[in-house]
Formats: C-alpha cells, structure tokens, sequence
C-alpha cells in the first residue's frame, strides 16, 4: 500500500509540468485549524471525547478537466484526537483525569472541486491517511503521564471528506478560505491489541491559503474562464 501511495504522489508530481503547459494546473497551498474529535466505544471506552483544537495544513495541486470541475490531490499533515474527563478519588471529590489523545496523520486526499460561482466552490472525496504517531496525556491534580500508543492503533485511516471555499482574487491568483468536514471510516484501534475496543475519528478543518492560478484556475484571471 505503501509504494502505491508513493507512485500516486511520484506521479502527481512529476507529471505537473508537461500538463501546465496546457494552462489547465494551479498549485497552492493551506493552513488553518482542525477541530477533532473521537468516539469510542467498547470495554474502557470514555465515549464521546471533547473536541481538541490542533494544526492542519498541506499543499495542492488543482488540474481542471473543464471550466468549473478539476481533480485536487493534496498532501497534508493533520492532528487529530479528543479530550476527555473523568471523576475520580471518594464519591462528590470534584478532581477529574484529564485525557488528551494526539493522533498525527499525513494525508492524502483526492478531491473533486465544484466551483460554481468565479468566488465559491465545493468540494468532495476521499482521503487516505497515515498514522505517524499517538499519544495520550493523562493529568490528574498530583501527577502527569505521557504514554506512546502508536502501537494501539492501525496505521491506516480513511476519511470522507465534504469541503466548501470561497476566492478572494487578486494579480496572480487568489486567497482561499475553506471549511471541510472529515469523517473517519473505520475502527482505527487494533484489534490484535484491543479487541473489546473501537475509535473513530471526525474533524472539522478551517483553513486559509493560496492557490497560484494560471488563466484556467479560479478567481483572478482565471475566473474569466466562468464567465
């Protein structure tokens, strides 16, 4: 799977010249923050965690199959995970465990684009995700436990992914703001480790960014293409 994913990527790249030379590719890139959250289930589970803020961005490359439709793979990082409380010690002592799992993903989504309008466009696919790390920090009013649980967890995700954007034009191209919904697929717990227990994901991302626009990309000049 994994030379697969580098042929995919090998590809995207290497083909990205001789098909600019159409004028039908734009390059850009996004960061912004991932409001993640994760629902477990099972022996152990602490059900629905609190949503966790974290970092989210990558880089993307838009080639357009005609005046308002293009296919948009990108590479980017994304931190995921959840936060979660529970009571402990005698019966109405008010401390709590605190439980912060941090997930990091390098991603690869595969998106097709909408752009309706030369400002707004949507967007919609899927994405494959690779786990490179898991932790989770336990704090209590006495104490503080960081634990490596890469182990635990498989190291391959797929998400769902529904986005919707708007274009801020200028000379060379134009700002972009999105807000994309990533559900998670599949139990991403081992079950060879945990088998009496599952973890989905879901995020919630808001970015900002650039997209480098030939006359065929959007807004800018190539927002003349929709009109």
């Amino acid at each position: 799977m994994r030379k697969i994913v580098l042929l995919c990527i090998l590809l995207c790249w290497v083909g990205l010249p001789g098909y600019g030379q159409g004028q039908k590719v734009a390059m850009g890139f996004r960061l912004g923050v991932n409001m993640a959250q994760l629902e477990s289930l099972g022996e152990g589970g602490l059900g629905s965690y609190k949503i966790k803020g974290g970092f989210a961005g990558g880089v993307f490359v838009s080639y357009y199959l005609n005046k308002k439709f293009s296919l948009q793979p990108e590479i980017a990082y994304s931190n995921q995970g959840g936060r979660a409380y529970r009571p402990y010690g005698i019966q109405g002592n008010s401390d709590y465990e605190v439980y912060t799992k941090q997930l990091h993903y390098i991603e690869l989504p595969l998106l097709l684009k909408w752009q309706f309008s030369p400002k707004w466009y949507m967007l919609t696919g899927g994405s494959y995700a690779h786990l490179i790390g898991a932790t989770e920090l336990v704090l209590t009013a006495k104490s503080r436990q960081k634990m490596n649980l890469k182990k635990q967890y498989k190291p391959v995700n797929y998400f769902i992914n529904f986005g919707l954007g708007t274009l801020i034009p200028t000379q060379t191209g134009s700002f972009l703001v999105d807000v994309r919904l990533n559900a998670g697929l599949r139990n991403i717990i081992d079950p060879a480790v945990l088998p009496n227990y599952k973890e989905r994901t879901f995020s919630f991302k808001v970015s900002a960014g650039y997209l480098f626009g030939s006359r065929y990309a959007s807004g800018g000049m190539a927002g003349r293409v929709l009109r």
